[in-house]
């Protein structure tokens, strides 16, 4: 049985939730923890950490994605890890793990997957942009999903999967992170793994998430939209074989 419980202020999310990944160590939850880390040239890239001083550098709100961590986790699974691994994953990169065990390509045996909302990425050279200065754009962008709103910052918009996506929030998770429809970060997972964890946490009812659920529901929704109108100005500018040639780049590639 899982239970909801609150865990930080917007601002205080990224600390919070590094504290909880350290404590996964900390008590033997996990042996190592994956998820993504600032770099020394300012970016963001994913990485298996066993040390929980690293963790200092986690930044799993960073609305960039180098790779998807699908692929990192088959190489991680496919052969039985020595620890149990936590995984810090966005919710594509959960659909796309499920996939490769399909294929026998990856294994949840020793996997804890920590499912966060996602209000999107960037491209990466857009990410750079953002983060010029020593901005924080994922501060801005989760305060917007709290209340359902996904907006371009800076006038850089999304990437356009990421407009389309109708899965905001993870399914399949052990443990969920969640912002969009929230005042707040929301920690779901089973109640043992919270006494453990986290004995201080309140406890958030259920009745009192039924707001993050209309927001949820409205902003899948939005997304299916755009996704629609896209596809339709994709069928809409192609409509031969003959058509679908200069999508495809060859143009270029023979010049």
């Amino acid at each position: 049985m899982s239970a909801s419980y609150w865990a930080a202020e917007l601002q205080n999310a990224r600390p919070v939730f590094v504290s909880f990944l350290k404590d996964l160590l900390a008590h033997g939850v996990a042996g190592a923890v994956y998820a993504p880390l600032r770099t020394p040239a300012g970016g963001v890239a994913p990485a298996l950490v066993r040390d929980p001083r690293r963790l200092d550098e986690a930044d799993p709100f960073a609305p960039v994605m180098l790779i998807n961590g699908a692929r990192a986790l088959s190489a991680l699974t496919v052969g039985e890890p020595p620890e149990r691994i936590a995984a810090v994953l966005r919710p594509c990169e959960i659909r796309a793990l499920v996939e490769l065990v399909k294929l026998k390509q990856a294994s949840l045996e020793r996997l804890i997957i920590i499912g966060m909302d996602c209000a999107g990425t960037y491209e990466i050279s857009d990410y750079a942009r953002l983060t010029q200065g020593g901005d924080d754009p994922a501060l801005r962008l989760l305060t917007e999903a709290a209340q359902g709103h996904i907006a371009s910052l800076d006038g850089y918009a999304l990437r356009p999967a990421c407009r389309m996506c109708e899965y905001p929030s993870p399914v399949l998770a052990q443990i969920t992170v969640g912002f969009i429809g929230v005042d707040g970060l929301m920690i779901d997972m089973d109640e043992e793994t919270a006494r453990l964890l986290t004995p201080s946490w309140p406890r958030i009812p259920a009745g009192d998430l039924s707001f993050r659920q209309d927001i949820v529901q409205r902003l899948a929704a939005e997304r299916a939209q755009q996704r629609d109108r896209a596809m339709a100005d994709f069928t809409g500018r192609v409509s031969s074989a003959a058509a679908l040639v200069p999508t495809l780049g060859y143009e270029k590639m023979q010049q």
